[in-house]
C-alpha cells in the first residue's frame, strides 16, 4: 500500500531546502511547497472562507457523454442531493456542473454570503479579488469562459437536498442560485438566468441564493483557509476531502476508524478499481494534510484512524 507523505514532518526534520532536495516525486514537492506556504501565512479575515457539504456533491468530470448526462445524485454523511440539469432558452439541457471550478464558485458564493450575512453577493469584481486571496491566478479569457460555463450550469441547476439528523429530515427543492437584478427597492430582487451573460461572455454583477438554500447554507457551513484552498484549487478530489475533514474532525469526540470500504463508498464510487482509488486517495490525503496540518489522521491496512482535531480556522 502506498505510504502517506507527511510534508510538515519532512520540513521539521530536514528544513525546507533539505525536504525539497529529498522529494522524490512531483506530489512530494507540491506537498512541501503547500505546507510551507500554509505554515508561513498568517490567518486573518482575508484568509477565511466558508464551505458547505453541498460543494462536495458535484461530479468530478463532465457527464455530458455519459449514459445519464442530465441527472446526478450523491450522499455525504447525513446530507444527500439529487441534481437535475436546467435548460437553455430553447429547452436544451445545459448540463450538470462539475470539477474544481464549479466547486470554487459554490465556495465563493457561500463565503461571500456568510460574510455579508445576506443571500445576494457581488460577483465579477469580488470573485477576482477572492481568487487573488487564495493566491490562485484569476487567469485570462479562457479561464473566464470555463468559470462562466460552470456558473451558467450552476444557475440553471435544479437541486433536491435532504438532511437527516436521525429525528427529522429537511428537504429542499428548486433552483438554488440566480443572478439578481436589484429593483428600486433595495430589499427586493428578481432571479434571472445566466443565459444572457453567457451569450455576451461576461459575468453578472450580483447573484444570490434561493432563500431556502440560503437558510441551509447558514446551518451547514464551516470555516476554511483560502490560502489552503488556493493550493488545491485545481484538484476537485482534494477540495472535497479538505471540506469533509474540516467538517468532520472538529466534531469528533473520540478517535474512530474509517474503513477503506467506507472511504471508497464516500469518495470513490466512480472508480472501477478500489485499489487504484485507495492509492489515489492516499496521494490526495497527503496533499490535503499539507494544507490542513491540524488534522490528526493515520492510515493502516484496514483504513483511516480519524482523531479529534482543531479546524483549519480556530474559533471560526
Amino acid at each position: 500500500m502506498r505510504k502517506l507523505f507527511d510534508a510538515h514532518r519532512q520540513i521539521r526534520r530536514y528544513g525546507l531546502e533539505g525536504a525539497r532536495h529529498r522529494a522524490k516525486t512531483k506530489l512530494e514537492r507540491n506537498c512541501i511547497d503547500a505546507a510551507q506556504l500554509v505554515s508561513q501565512s498568517d490567518i486573518n479575515h482575508d484568509d477565511v472562507g466558508y464551505a458547505t457539504l453541498a460543494a462536495m456533491c458535484l461530479p468530478h468530470k463532465s457527464l455530458d457523454k455519459s449514459a445519464c448526462p442530465d441527472r446526478w445524485s450523491r450522499a455525504v454523511d447525513n446530507f444527500s442531493v439529487v441534481l437535475e440539469s436546467g435548460v437553455d432558452d430553447e429547452g436544451v439541457p445545459v448540463g450538470i456542473p462539475y470539477g474544481s471550478k464549479a466547486r470554487l464558485i459554490l465556495l465563493y458564493l457561500t463565503t461571500q454570503s456568510i460574510q455579508a450575512r445576506q443571500p445576494s453577493v457581488d460577483w465579477a469584481s469580488s470573485m477576482y479579488a477572492w481568487l487573488q486571496a487564495m493566491r490562485h491566478p484569476p487567469g485570462g479569457g479562457m479561464t473566464n469562459k470555463l468559470f462562466m460555463r460552470q456558473a451558467w450550469r450552476i444557475s440553471s441547476l435544479i437541486m433536491h437536498w435532504r438532511i437527516d439528523d436521525g429525528e427529522y429530515a429537511i428537504r429542499l427543492s428548486g433552483r438554488g442560485i440566480n443572478e439578481v437584478e436589484q429593483s428600486a427597492d433595495s430589499g427586493s430582487g428578481i432571479g434571472l438566468p445566466f443565459s444572457r451573460y453567457q451569450a455576451e461572455g461576461r459575468f453578472p454583477e450580483k447573484i444570490g441564493f434561493d432563500p431556502g438554500f440560503w437558510q441551509l447554507a447558514k446551518k451547514q457551513y464551516c470555516p476554511i483557509r483560502l490560502t489552503a484552498l488556493g493550493k488545491i484549487a485545481n484538484n476537485s478530489a482534494a477540495i472535497d476531502l479538505y471540506i469533509w475533514l474540516a467538517h468532520r474532525l472538529p466534531e469528533l469526540k473520540a478517535s474512530t476508524v474509517w474503513t477503506w470500504k467506507e472511504v471508497v463508498a464516500q469518495f470513490g464510487p466512480h472508480y472501477r478499481n478500489s485499489r487504484q482509488m485507495i492509492s489515489n486517495f492516499i496521494d490526495v490525503l497527503s496533499l490535503v494534510l499539507a494544507v490542513y496540518p491540524e488534522a490528526h489522521i493515520r492510515i493502516s491496512a484496514t483504513g483511516l484512524m480519524l482523531s479529534p482535531s482543531a479546524g483549519p480556522v480556530a474559533d471560526g
